[in-house]
């Protein structure tokens, strides 16, 4: 026996001949096994266990659902006197009546006006104000579909309000005459939240509009009381009922595993919400009345359906992990809070993006520096956290920063005060509070980073990569032309790899990174779910959750690249579906949104990136031969198609639906979406994208095809002249479209000016080449003899050697090439040993690809950013880790 060795596996038992290092190996697989064995064995419940904890998890969450997450709403309805007293003059294009009011609660939902007589037309306009005059809301409302005249029209508003702040609403005729009821509001009948009535040039208080006010708001204290004690006597009872049933009959209280009881649970729930989601497509047609469309989104529905029941029961034989929940948590805790600190990193990063002012541009730096400086407070161990230094740095901030933001707000007061204004706006404050928060969090690393250098903590740096980086550093301060972001990135990244070149964390580092990205990406998806629809017209390429579809897609290709890696890397340690099936879904699902923005540069950079890094993640390393390494490329390549092909049917059917049924749209402020979709609840609008829309403007967008030229989409077209058959109810019923912006949102999308498939890039190029020097200018743009005004070069190299001068363009271009040579070699090096090991080579492809065509370089750019943090392992001398690990 001791030449063989026993060695136990969870399919069965095998031999084979053990070296010495493979005995004692045995001996810990073995305990590690009986310990997985124990553990499991906990994992076995009986069924009246099963039931109860099913029961329970349900009533809390149920729970949950009305408290704190207050999701469940009910509807309170203010009304006028319903005693009509009297009727107005025939309300026309000429002739408006306008009514005050006071907001009671936080969300008016909709005004049900009676109108007492329609003269002539079937139109009329309708507007909400605030006190300031301002327009809330503006939309042309249809009578012709009220059920008995006269009758209450019901107008959906869907707008925020203030408590006790004054608003009016307004109607007037479109080509048609109205009458409206007034009713007294005296004496008996005042009602102190509705105001006076204006029509024509009256100002009349003592009567007012016959209408109804309904506000939406939270379910309220006594409903909600009332549920708990339901979900409570429910819970009670059902485990009561359990507990008595199978202590009568013992012997049908079997065992069972809890897997198998949450997919009892689990899968009737999947069907139950596949059938109505293809019910309310299908035979109700809430969303079309398109058979061809129908038929894609039940697709959708259908891929969706397979995909989770799979995810729920699929084989985890040889998957399933030996820890329990707690220990796992135990173990990774700072992994995952740094993972979700890198994830605020990039939150704030895509709010500076986002911004349209200064002020918002001031406050998205401090998001970021707060998230970054947090990023690195986790990972301080308990005694570098908790000592005396900074304990006493604790009180001096704690004494220091409420002085300073008292003396700050006052400035900040007088200063609105000359301005003429009564307080400073809530950004300011916002920006003020941030600039506090940042600089305690600033100061506490600065401490500890010092008190590192003292004690000479830090590991061994590769000297030629550290010093290009420092060289590069240097220059951009040096040549920095009035810029302040430069500041910025020197001093937050020198921390930065100060801290990581202490070896905390190092090994696990481009993990969190990753899973960071991809956290912000699944979080952001369901906001985009909820509140950012997929649009026919000017928003037919979805810019995601930003205003501009240049940076969605760079920052989708970002992702893209993250789960690419994660997809790899996770294939790498188990070659199977099973194994690789969450990868796989981040995989499909951010690939499909960087589909949806119709970028080609966002196309070409993660194209040029899978084409490198997927042959250099599957051809590397020896273990194995050249045809098994053929056949796990295919069948990686294979899975990877397979989640995009299913990805596309589903997220595209989702974001076409999940929108219109929560209503809820979240604009930024140069964004303009219909009237009808802000303030209501259509969701068969034509404002929708249709899958031949897409297919059209795929083929304009990315093919470079005229439009005329397009050709006809399978299934969506019969015949050459069919294009015009099929769209006929989106665009030849353009008329019906009621506002003006509307008409102009379609003809900005049907008519696009650009000279040529590169979108007049390569004349900006030249212009930028031309004045090019050696110590760079002050403004980024470039101002042409005839007033023409380019903001950017859309271009990072150009960009870079424009602003900061020649020769910071070449160390900038050797930086890259160096940066590039650094991560192959940590590959190389790590590829077994530390996971995602890929990612800053696939990243510095990704960035360099994209940057050909677009400005990316900013410490706020998401891209950029991420490739300052993944810089980190790589400045660590990899020689120094060698000689570690052995």
């Amino acid at each position: 026996m001791k030449k063989w060795q026993l060695a136990d596996n969870f399919f069965g038992l095998r031999m084979h001949r053990a070296t010495a290092r493979e005995r004692d190996g045995a001996k810990r697989n073995r305990a590690a096994l009986q310990i997985f064995k124990r553990k499991y064995m906990n994992r076995i419940i009986n069924k009246k266990q099963a039931i109860c904890g099913i029961v329970w998890i349900f009533a809390v969450c149920a729970a949950f659902v009305l408290w704190p997450f207050r999701l469940i709403h009910e509807e309170v309805r203010a009304e006028s006197s319903r005693q009509q007293a009297a009727v107005s003059e025939e309300v026309t294009a000429d002739y408006v009546v306008q009514q005050r009011f006071i907001a009671q609660y936080d969300r008016l939902k909709e005004i049900e006006i009676y109108l007492a007589d329609r003269v002539e037309g079937e139109k009329l306009n309708f507007a909400v104000r605030d006190a300031s005059m301002q327009t809330l809301m503006q939309q042309v409302i249809d009578t012709g579909d009220m059920e008995t005249f006269p009758g209450y029209l019901k107008v959906q508003v869907n707008i925020d309000t203030e408590v006790g702040r004054d608003y009016y609403f307004l109607l007037q005729g479109v080509e048609s005459a109205f009458r409206v009821a007034y009713a007294d509001n005296t004496g008996d009948n005042i009602n102190i939240y509705i105001g006076a009535l204006y029509y024509g040039d009256v100002e009349d208080t003592e009567r007012c509009m016959v209408a109804d006010y309904v506000y939406e708001v939270p379910l309220r204290k006594g409903k909600t009381l009332v549920l708990y004690a339901v979900f409570l006597l429910a819970g009670v009872f059902v485990s009561g009922a359990a507990t008595l049933y199978y202590k009568k009959h013992p012997e049908r209280n079997t065992l069972l595993t809890v897997e198998r009881a949450m997919r009892f649970v689990l899968n009737p729930v999947i069907v139950a919400a596949a059938v109505a989601a293809a019910v309310a497509i299908g035979p109700c047609r809430l969303f079309t009345t398109d058979i061809y469309s129908i038929l894609f989104y039940e697709t959708g529905v259908a891929f969706a359906a397979v995909a989770a029941l799979y995810a729920v029961n699929h084989d985890r034989t040889g998957l399933a992990s030996d820890r329990t929940a707690f220990a796992v948590i135990r173990e990774r805790w700072q992994d995952d809070l740094q993972s979700a600190m890198f994830a605020g990193v990039i939150w704030g990063c895509c709010n500076y993006m986002n911004a349209l002012y200064e002020i918002h541009h001031t406050v998205a730096y401090r998001q970021v520096l707060i998230f970054l400086a947090l990023a690195l407070i986790v990972t301080y161990r308990k005694k570098e956290l908790f000592c005396w230094s900074n304990l006493l740095y604790g009180v001096a901030a704690a004494v220091i920063a409420p002085m300073y933001y008292r003396d700050a707000l006052a400035a900040l007061v007088d200063k609105s005060a000359q301005a003429g204004l009564a307080e400073p706006a809530e950004l300011e404050l916002k920006a003020l509070k941030l600039t506090v928060w940042a600089g305690v969090l600033a100061g506490l690393v600065i401490l500890n980073t010092l008190k590192l250098l003292f004690a000479r903590k830090l590991q061994r740096v590769s000297a030629p990569y550290g010093i290009l980086v420092g060289v590069f550093f240097t220059l951009l301060i040096l040549y920095r032309n009035t810029r302040g972001w430069p500041i910025f990135l020197v001093c937050c990244f020198t921390l930065y790899y100060l801290r990581m070149a202490a070896g905390v964390k190092r090994t696990v580092l481009l993990h969190n990174i990753v899973n960071g990205i991809l956290l912000h990406f699944v979080l952001t998806v369901g906001y985009c779910l909820l509140h950012r629809p997929y649009m026919y017209f000017r928003y037919y390429r979805y810019p995601f959750h930003f205003h501009t579809v240049t940076i969605s897609a760079v920052y989708l290709a970002l992702v893209v690249c993250a789960a690419l890696v994660k997809f790899l890397d996770a294939y790498g340690r188990k070659a199977s579906l099973a194994g690789t099936y969450k990868e796989l879904a981040v995989f499909g699902v951010s690939a499909m949104y960087l589909l949806f923005t119709l970028s080609r540069t966002g196309y070409l950079a993660i194209f040029v990136t899978a084409v490198v890094v997927i042959p250099v993640a599957f051809f590397s390393g020896k273990t194995l031969t050249i045809r098994e390494k053929w056949g796990r490329f295919l069948r990686g390549v294979g899975l990877m198609a397979l989640s995009v092909i299913i990805s596309f049917p589903m997220m595209f059917t989702a974001q076409r639906t999940v929108p219109a049924v929560a209503a809820d749209i979240r604009s930024h402020e140069i964004e303009e979406f219909p009237t009808e979709l802000v303030h209501g609840r259509d969701m068969d609008s034509y404002y929708y994208i249709t899958v031949e829309r897409f297919i059209q403007t795929f083929q304009m967008k990315v093919l470079g095809i005229p439009q005329e030229k397009c050709l006809n989409a399978f299934l969506f077209f019969s015949k050459a002249d069919g294009e015009s058959e099929y769209r006929s109810p989106y665009l030849e019923n353009g008329s019906r479209i009621l506002l003006a912006s509307a008409e102009d949102m379609a003809a900005a999308a049907e008519v696009e000016e650009e000279e040529s498939y590169t979108n007049g890039r390569l004349y900006i190029f030249a212009r930028y080449y031309e004045r090019l020097n050696n110590t760079g200018h002050d403004d980024m743009g470039v101002m042409e003899p005839d007033g023409n005004y380019l903001a950017h070069a859309h271009n990072i190299y150009l960009q870079v050697a424009y602003d900061h001068g020649i020769f910071v363009g070449g160390v900038f271009l050797i930086l890259g090439i160096g940066t590039l040579v650094q991560a192959v070699f940590y590959y190389r090096r790590h590829r077994q040993d530390r996971e995602c090991a890929l990612f800053p080579l696939a990243l510095l492809l990704l960035f360099a690809v994209a940057g050909l065509t677009e400005w990316i370089f900013h410490p706020c750019c998401p891209i950029a950013h991420c490739l300052l943090l993944v810089m980190a392992p790589l400045l660590t001398d990899m020689r120094a880790d060698e000689v570690q690990r052995t």
